[in-house]
């Protein structure tokens, strides 16, 4: 049953947007279960040092902000409201599917089974989805033993005559058609609500109002999405905003570190059976405090990475070589990485990578398909860190040795990262384009 509270008029007021409001077919669907989930899981990832404001907005938060530009665009767009529904649908439940603590999780569900958000989206929007026999309880099939109600609300006798189909939203959700290109894509509703709020809440100090325009600026070629002409300076900004956002969290070695304890305990969980797979629909705090804590080596992990007892950051170094990429990217040569480190240094070594997302090229820009994209792609750079365990203090000398020695085990040439904004020449090259930094 739906809860009562959505009945009527519903009131939020956002920090972005203020007050607003959404159509009762919406308001039906923020009590669904899986979107009730969202609440208690963070935007962040993890439970961030520099940045605790940041670390407290939920995924929640960032649902319902990215279902109130689907519905500026849409009206923008003039889409009939058919299409209006199934797209603010999509942009609500897109987030569905992530997994308690985000990226780092779903980094390591993918190498131990395989998991893919996309696809577990697509499953829960469609009905398809099922939990296992392994997991049972609160953790089956979604949230508190409920399910999402996308389907049931469709077919409900209010709501029937709108003609959604949950497939269709679905599909909108996972990216497909013109819709699916305004909640996926080179910038899309998504990540303009992720970025501007990410900013607020990491003390950047936006303009609040640019995820808003650039939402109205949308227009439809044939069957592409594009961007408006007038954009163009607010594109430019956002990718800044984008940049800084990005290049904060890339740059602070103790949230890195915090990051790859993080994923380590899971690994750990997952070895002694403590997490299975199923396990991916958990809160954050019932994956920190339930699961990992049933494992004593992760345990143990958990304890320090609660206590701020960080692992020792010994190298954050850049690269884009593709040989590189496949040792750190490898489950198997990562961990032969990591052993011949520990061989070095005579101390436990956890290696640990971002994809580098602080550039991204952007193609769906105004004027015809031929328009030159903005900015420089940056995934082809890999962001690696090395920390351990140990509290001895590494001289500078010997640091020198083990990144030259560090540079050797991954056959490629490394650019030397360092914190609070002074990059690397990789760095220096992507922000060039832009006109960011000196």
């Amino acid at each position: 049953m739906t809860p009562s509270w959505t009945q009527g008029t519903v009131r939020i007021v956002d920090k972005l947007y203020g007050e607003i409001s959404f159509p009762d077919f919406i308001c039906a669907l923020l009590a669904c279960p899986a979107v009730m989930r969202l609440r208690e899981v963070r935007m962040s990832n993890i439970n961030f040092l520099c940045y605790p404001g940041f670390a407290e907005t939920t995924r929640f938060e960032h649902s319902i902000g990215t279902c109130y530009l689907a519905s500026l665009a849409a009206r923008k767009l003039g889409t009939p409201p058919r299409d209006t529904m199934t797209l603010m649908a999509a942009a609500l439940y897109h987030d569905v599917a992530t997994p308690p603590f985000a990226h780092a999780t779903e980094d390591v569900f993918t190498e131990h089974f395989g998991f893919n958000h996309e696809d577990k989206l697509f499953e829960i929007l469609s009905g398809k989805h099922t939990a296992s026999t392994v997991a049972t309880g609160q953790y089956a099939p979604i949230f508190l033993g409920r399910r999402a109600i996308l389907q049931r609300v469709c077919q409900s006798p209010t709501f029937r005559r709108l003609g959604i189909d949950p497939l269709e939203v679905a599909g909108v959700a996972h990216g497909e058609g013109v819709l699916g290109q305004l909640i996926s894509g080179d910038i899309d509703l998504d990540n303009l609500d992720n970025v501007v709020r990410a900013a607020l809440n990491m003390g950047l100090r936006p303009a609040l109002n640019i995820g808003v325009r650039l939402a109205m600026a949308f227009a439809i070629e044939g069957n592409l999405v594009r961007m408006s002409p007038d954009s163009l300076e607010d594109i430019v900004a956002w990718q800044k905003l984008r940049w800084r956002v990005y290049d904060g969290i890339f740059t602070d070695f103790r949230d890195f570190a915090l990051q790859s304890m993080l994923k380590l305990a899971i690994v750990r969980a997952i070895e002694d059976g403590s997490i299975v797979a199923d396990h991916w629909n958990c809160t954050d705090n019932e994956l920190l405090h339930e699961h990992l804590m049933r494992s004593p080596e992760a345990s143990s992990i958990v304890e320090r990475m609660r206590l701020g007892d960080l692992f020792e950051p010994l190298a954050v170094v850049a690269t884009r070589q593709p040989e590189a990429k496949k040792r750190v990217l490898c489950r198997s040569q990562r961990k032969e990485l990591e052993a011949r480190m520990e061989q070095w240094l005579g101390t436990q070594c956890v290696v640990n990578y971002y994809v580098d997302k602080r550039g991204r090229s952007l193609h769906n820009l105004p004027g015809s398909e031929g328009a030159q994209p903005i900015g420089s792609a940056t995934d082809d750079n890999l962001i690696v860190g090395v920390f351990t365990p140990s509290k001895k203090a590494l001289s500078r000398t010997r640091r020198t040795e083990f990144k030259q020695f560090l540079g050797r085990l991954l056959g490629a040439e490394i650019n030397d990262m360092r914190e609070t904004h002074r990059g690397s020449d990789a760095t220096k090259a992507v922000q060039r384009p832009l006109g960011i930094g000196a």
